[in-house]
């Protein structure tokens, strides 16, 4: 830029020169593409040379004002360059920009020079604060932008001769500040849309690839066909189910997947299709290799007139529908042809809802006799009061186990049933389940085994020597109450000799009470020496050897009597049965917790399998997986109790096999973790502390049974915690030990209830009923810690938490494998 008189040639000069650079920009943005000027440095080597060509076609139709002195529109050229296309290229053209126009020398020429650098500066410098938003870039900023460079660009007339200075200046001016931002403003636009179409072309084409990829890696068949039924579009998981390759699916028709007697039936959906109605139906599919597939098909309309399909295999849930039918049909035998009787009547009216052929040939009765009818409009209760208080100690027990009741057959005859009880709800409405063994014929039998008793009793002095050796405890005792001959086992039950117990009254030697009562036995005693008659305990019996010690006996009572029935003397049988009682009560734990974990899973699968059965066809693909994911977790349920108790077996009989092997304690508890994922993401808890774990603490162990501890620990944490706690874990090296700690903040362990956290079956009362739980998980992991040489223990305060600690020595004594035992299986 140099001065001189301002005319309408200057004026057409720059017009024509900005005409030319917005031509030659143009053509080559239409030449290139955003990738190629996005990718190496020899393309922006190759854009910088172009740029430099259209620098010097621009100064090559400059308009000169006086030899040496020129003008044009290499400014808006360098600023659009410096701008929109990087350092590369603009330092390229400014260069052949710059050479040429010394080149052409003159008065101008450090003016000029000057304005090319400051041009393609002001682009760069432009670009580096607007970084990748070039094409948001709006018209106002971009005419802001051109008009700030030509503002510097007539600041730069100092440079010039002092003498052509303000002519220059004068000249020079307005078409300056007119025509060169405009032509920025134009050609920055035209750069900015062409950014946008590119970016809009990038996304169109990345969304177009995710749709497809979406598509191609479905988990279900996906296709496309005319309305012809010829396949135009199909998926992996689509060409995997009907086992054809690309080129086979083109040459054949979708009614070739159907079987050839339902190909009619194709052609009916393809139509029905084809006028735009959407059908969701369950088919059999013909694969290539002639198997068949059953499939749910999800098939409507497209747009453009295309019929599209999403197709499901639920063959293997067929299968389990049907095994599931199959495993309804087997315990519908076991109702109907079990030797129990088994009955279901509605609590209230007992009105009966089933009987089973058991029922039917111990009463008399047939099944259509029974059914809706009331027990009582049968009477078939002996004792109607008898199903009144029936009814009332389930309100208090819930199960009423092995208890005898008289029922009435239809011939009027009365027989005695041992029975369990209990309620369950059909439909919302409570029933009572009974399940009996008729016991007459064993009643019958329990007298003349009495009458037996009394004779072979009346050979006292033929079996005294058998008494003595006999394991039962046994004493006799004279009319007058006093014992005049106890065995040994009845030595060892008391604590005394039988010289001592000799000659002394029952009531001075046997410190007798009932279990439940604590009172004296009176009935038993009155019966056996008032009436005569051979009498049990009607609850278990308590006596106190000489030591102070309790034990738990049972036992019967009964009379001598000569030919005239007189008393002669007694003969008592006591058993001790305090082992027993142990047994008997963890035998009743294990029926009731067994009874209650398997029932309630048993019977979501069951209900959820019969919903599944009668209204699949109905349902949506997602509610049939909800089903199904239903049914899989209540299996899972049944499962991990099996798993409990297959551990607690183990443990009880000290064949729990190790094999072990040295692991980071942070491995161990990340596993045991990522086992209890789905428990923690459902109750959005977090675990703290392993990052501050130690890699380099590790400890000799068995993996599995290590994951088995802390998933329990850890389970237990999340199933006792509130939704969106946390959970704390820690580890702590010790002299040749390492202590893990895992804490929660939930409900606690009441302080009462805490001695019997490692017991079998144990479950607190502040969680027993609202949480499922087996009991068995603490007493197995207690069993696994201390057979690694470890401890476990804990310290919880009620609804602040819980936290328990493992303590474990690093290295194990013996070799890589160990078992408790030595039975070598």
């Amino acid at each position: 830029m140099e001065g001189g008189e301002m005319n309408s040639e200057f004026f057409t000069g720059l017009v024509y020169n900005a005409s030319l650079l917005l031509a030659m920009v143009l053509v080559f943005e239409l030449l290139t593409s955003r990738r190629e000027r996005n990718s190496s440095y020899l393309w922006q080597v190759m854009v910088g040379i172009i740029l430099g060509g259209i620098g010097l076609a621009v100064m090559s139709t400059e308009w000169e004002l006086i030899p040496g002195l020129i003008f044009d529109t290499r400014t808006v050229l360098l600023g659009i360059s410096g701008l929109f296309f990087g350092w590369i290229p603009t330092l390229i053209a400014v260069i052949a920009t710059a050479l040429y126009r010394v080149s052409i020398g003159g008065v101008g020429t450090l003016a000029g020079v000057s304005e090319i650098i400051m041009a393609g500066a002001f682009g760069l410098i432009w670009r580096h604060f607007r970084r990748k938003n070039l094409h948001q870039l709006f018209w106002i900023e971009m005419y802001f932008f051109g008009l700030l460079i030509h503002v510097v660009d007539l600041a730069l007339v100092v440079l010039l001769p002092k003498e052509i200075m303000k002519e220059a200046l004068l000249t020079i001016w307005f078409p300056v500040i007119t025509i060169n931002p405009l032509a920025t403003l134009m050609l920055g636009v035209m750069m900015s849309n062409r950014l946008k179409r590119d970016l809009v072309v990038e996304e169109l084409a990345e969304s177009e690839e995710k749709y497809r990829v979406l598509i191609e890696q479905a988990a279900d068949g996906i296709f496309v066909v005319d309305t012809g039924g010829h396949f135009l579009l199909v998926n992996s998981k689509m060409k995997e189910m009907l086992g054809y390759t690309n080129e086979e699916i083109k040459k054949i028709n979708i009614a070739d997947t159907y079987l050839p007697e339902e190909r009619e039936v194709a052609k009916k959906r393809l139509d029905q299709l084809a006028s735009g109605t959407n059908l969701n139906f369950v088919r059999k599919m013909l694969r290539k290799n002639g198997q068949l597939l059953v499939i749910e098909v999800k098939a409507r309309k497209l747009s453009d007139g295309r019929l599209q399909a999403f197709v499901r295999d639920i063959t293997e849930k067929e299968k389990i529908e049907k095994r599931l039918i199959e495993s309804e049909e087997k315990f519908s035998q076991v109702f109907r042809n079990g030797p129990q009787i088994i009955t279901i009547s509605s609590l209230k009216e007992g009105k009966y809802l089933d009987v089973n052929n058991a029922f039917t040939e111990a009463l008399g009765y047939k099944k259509e006799e029974v059914i809706g009818k009331s027990v009582l409009s049968l009477n078939i209760w002996a004792e109607n009061t008898d199903r009144e208080k029936m009814t009332e100690e389930l309100k208090k027990n819930k199960i009423i186990r092995d208890k005898e009741y008289r029922f009435r057959k239809k011939n009027g005859e009365i027989i005695t049933c041992l029975c369990s009880i209990t309620t369950l709800v059909i439909g919302g409405k409570e029933y009572l389940l009974v399940l009996g063994i008729n016991i007459e014929g064993r009643k019958r039998a329990e007298i003349e085994l009495a009458k037996a008793n009394m004779d072979i009793l009346t050979e006292k002095h033929k079996l005294e020597a058998i008494l003595r050796d006999m394991g039962d405890a046994v004493f006799v005792t004279d009319d007058k109450r006093k014992i005049i001959l106890a065995n040994k086992a009845m030595e060892i039950l008391f604590g005394l000799s039988e010289k001592e117990m000799s000659g002394k009254n029952i009531d001075e030697i046997l410190a007798l009470s009932y279990e439940t009562t604590g009172q004296k036995p009176v009935d038993l005693i009155e019966t056996v020496f008032e009436k005569k008659q051979q009498a049990k305990p009607i609850d278990t019996l308590v006596i106190k050897n000489k030591s102070g010690t309790s034990v738990s006996v049972d036992g019967v009572a009964s009379p001598i009597v000569d030919e005239n029935l007189k008393l002669v003397g007694t003969v008592w049988v006591l058993r001790d049965v305090t082992k027993e009682k142990a047994l008997e009560q963890m035998r009743m734990d294990f029926i009731s917790l067994a009874s209650h974990q398997l029932r309630t899973p048993l019977t979501g699968i069951k209900w959820f399998a019969e919903l599944l059965d009668q209204n699949a066809p109905k349902m949506s693909i997602d509610k049939i997986q909800e089903y199904i994911r239903k049914i899989g977790e209540s299996n899972n349920r049944m499962i991990d109790l099996v798993n409990d108790l297959m551990a607690t077996s183990k443990a009880d009989s000290g064949k729990i096999v190790r094999v072990v092997s040295s692991y980071p304690i942070k491995d161990l508890l990340q596993r045991a973790i990522d086992e209890q994922g789905r428990l923690f993401l459902d109750k959005k808890i977090a675990i703290e502390g392993m990052e501050l774990i130690s890699d380099d603490l590790k400890v000799d162990a068995d993996m599995t049974q290590m994951v088995q501890i802390f998933g329990n620990l850890f389970n237990n944490a999340a199933s006792y915690s509130p939704e969106g706690s946390k959970i704390e874990v820690g580890a702590e090296l010790g002299l040749g030990r390492v202590k893990i700690y895992v804490r929660d903040h939930g409900v606690g362990i009441p302080l009462k209830q805490q001695g019997k956290v490692f017991d079998k079956f144990f479950r607190a009362d502040n969680v027993a009923k609202t949480i499922p739980g087996s009991g068995l998980g603490l007493y197995v992991a207690k069993s696994m810690v201390e057979s690694h040489g470890g401890k476990i223990w804990f310290e919880s305060k009620e609804n602040l938490g819980t936290t328990f600690f493992v303590e474990l020595p690093i290295k194990q004594k013996d070799g890589k494998k160990e078992e408790s035992d030595d039975s070598g299986g």
